[in-house]
């Protein structure tokens, strides 16, 4: 047993450093409130949750409205919006599989890029579902927009640790995360209105199309901000 002055067992004075080190240039909440870079990353998560929230908030009237754009027997209209309903309730894990998968993507590629390519598939998908009618096609479009919803969320993480540090992660991320709550009140106010203006909730879609579209210019104009010189102190 060492002595009152003897430092813990297992302690070195490289693991010491090494903790130091990586809280080095943390900003703290105060700080990060005085950086653009904070409301740039809090619009890139919203913009993407708006869209995601358009097909998880209306997924069965969105998918009714297109299958029933490629029949026309009644009978055949119900069958098949069952089916793509069923199938819903199993593409709806990729909405998790796409945080595991798009944060590999900003791991080996960067924040930035991965971000853009998240705006750029879902450009793709939206641009094209409204002229999906197959089940097939629509849970394709479904799975493609729900695993980068769920991307959004797995890159953001990273995303703030890689600009703010990591001592204050968590009530710095608090900040950036608000964005899922405003998102998740305008998207469905987004989709009611184009509702209630052209009876048909697609009638979304290719607004949301242009709204990604322009949005992929964020993330290449998001930088990282300038490390701190010393430990920020609270």
């Amino acid at each position: 047993m060492g002595s009152a002055h003897s430092p813990p067992e297992g302690y070195t004075v490289a693991g010491a450093t090494a903790a130091r080190v990586s809280h080095e240039g943390s900003y703290t909440p105060a700080q990060v409130l005085r950086t653009p870079q904070l409301y740039l990353l809090w619009l890139m998560l919203f913009l993407n949750v708006v869209a995601g929230i358009l097909i998880v908030s209306n997924a069965v009237p969105i998918i009714r409205e297109l299958i029933s754009k490629g029949v026309s027997a009644p009978n055949a209209i119900k069958a098949l919006t069952g089916t793509a309903i069923s199938g819903y309730a199993i593409v709806a894990v990729c909405n998790g599989l796409g945080r595991f998968f798009w944060g590999a993507v900003s791991d080996r590629l960067g924040r930035n890029t991965a971000y853009a390519l998240i705006y750029g598939a879902q450009v793709i998908i939206f641009f094209l579902l409204s002229g999906f009618h197959s089940v097939p096609l629509v849970l394709f479009a479904f799975a493609v927009i729900l695993a980068c919803y769920g991307g959004g969320f797995g890159t953001m993480p990273s995303f703030n640790a890689d600009y703010f540090g990591t001592r204050y992660l968590g009530q710095n991320y608090g900040y950036i995360i608000t964005a899922w709550g405003v998102g998740g009140l305008v998207g469905p106010y987004i989709a009611g209105a184009v509702k209630d203006k052209t009876g048909s909730f697609a009638g979304a879609l290719m607004p949301m199309a242009i709204m990604l579209l322009v949005a992929i210019v964020l993330p290449f104009i998001t930088k990282k901000p300038r490390a701190l010189t010393a430990p920020a102190v609270a």
